[in-house]
């Protein structure tokens, strides 16, 4: 039987066992990684100079108190972005997790 279709075979290379270990080791990284930034982005003050504003909104639906407009943050010193949400109904919703 030829070892390049056998799966068993394929798996058990030393290369192929390096090439996942490294994948797996890169993964435990990312994940720290970012963990490490949600600290950092709840410990940021997002200082209002720092923090980009985009105003948006959704009105002319067929019922108007579908209509809502919103406010995209994004923090340049953390790089945490969240939206702030009102609608017509008056409810205001937050999206995201500034401090």
């Amino acid at each position: 039987m030829n070892n390049a279709f056998n799966y068993n075979a394929t798996i058990r290379h030393p290369l192929i066992r390096y090439f996942n270990l490294e994948r797996d080791r890169a993964k435990a990284r990312i994940v720290k990684m970012e963990a490490h930034i949600r600290i950092i982005q709840k410990s940021c003050f997002h200082i209002p100079m720092y923090v980009d504003l985009a105003y948006g909104g959704d009105s002319g639906n067929w019922a108007p108190t579908d209509d809502c407009n919103w406010t995209d943050y994004h923090c340049t010193v953390c790089d945490a972005e969240w939206k702030i949400t009102k609608n017509n109904r008056g409810e205001i919703i937050f999206d995201g997790t500034p401090k």
